[in-house]
This record gives structure tokens, sequence and C-alpha cells, in this order.
């Protein structure tokens, strides 16, 4: 999220509970990521493949399907994106 308030030291990484906070100044203000590990209980996947996938800006709105696929062999409930 995009803030004027300096949430952390930039540049590095700051745990708040199970929350990894970053900060990176952007201009007069900072952009700040708040990212939590969900590895161990969710296998987060994209089209039903384990892969990174970035959503660029776009006119058009995207349709997100979000699917719960059951569990994989170790016990993780499988999400799965796709874009309709």
């Amino acid at each position: 999220m995009e803030s004027s308030y300096l949430y952390s030291e930039p540049d590095k990484d700051i745990s708040d509970g199970e929350i990894i906070i970053h900060t990176r100044e952007r201009g007069d203000g900072y952009v700040v990521n708040m990212t939590q590990d969900y590895s161990d209980m969710y296998n987060i996947t994209y089209q039903g493949k384990e892969e990174l996938k970035d959503f660029g800006q776009s006119s058009a709105p995207y349709r997100l399907f979000i699917s719960n696929k059951g569990k994989d062999t170790a016990n993780r409930i499988i999400i799965d994106f796709e874009i309709g």
C-alpha cells in the first residue's frame, strides 16, 4: 500500500507476529508490503501449476476464479486461481 507514514526502516524486513512488513521509499512517500507465509497450510496454484503470476494494469476488469481443489499429499489445501 502507498503511505505517507514510515512503518519500518526502509528496505528492512520487520516482523509483527506472523506478518513480515517491508517499507521502501517512493517519491515523497512509502510503499509498504505486508506478507505472511501460508505455505505450510495452503498450496496456492495458478491454472493447476505452482508458479508466480503478475497481473498488470488493464482497461478491462479481470475475471478471477478461485477454487478449492482439495488437499495435496502434504495435507495442504490446494487453492487454484484462473483468469476467465
